[in-house]
């Protein structure tokens, strides 16, 4: 049980490793009034992250209910842009790992139905 979820803590460091160079594109970008700065912020994480996703490392159905990334206001306001930084909070729903398999095999006489 200790080690039960030593991949995703490897896969949470490879994130972090990922998304920081990501964002290390971004150093010197001007901080503009419109939010462009930090909407192309939130793209890249975003696109990052769907990658992630159409690998199955991140869960969901879709990618909406698999992660999401905030560079609004609330993460990005006037103190912080003040100090010059650019900020997001990313959130991710990390996929489980299979540690054991069953399979039950029912027997059933050959003049029996198989039940759908």
């Amino acid at each position: 049980p200790l080690w039960s979820n030593l991949a995703n803590v490897r896969f949470r460091m490879q994130m972090v490793r990922d998304l920081d160079a990501l964002g290390e594109q971004f150093i010197f970008h001007e901080i503009d009034g419109k939010g462009q700065l930090f909407a192309a912020f939130n793209g890249a994480l975003a696109g990052q992250l769907q990658s992630y996703w159409l690998r199955g490392s991140i869960y969901g159905l879709n990618p909406e209910n698999s992660f999401n990334v905030i560079t609004d206001s609330t993460v990005n306001n006037n103190n912080t842009i003040a100090l010059g930084q650019l900020n997001a909070s990313i959130n991710v729903r990390m996929s489980p790992f299979a540690e054991f398999v069953t399979i039950n095999i029912t027997k059933y006489l050959a003049n029996v139905n198989i039940p759908v």
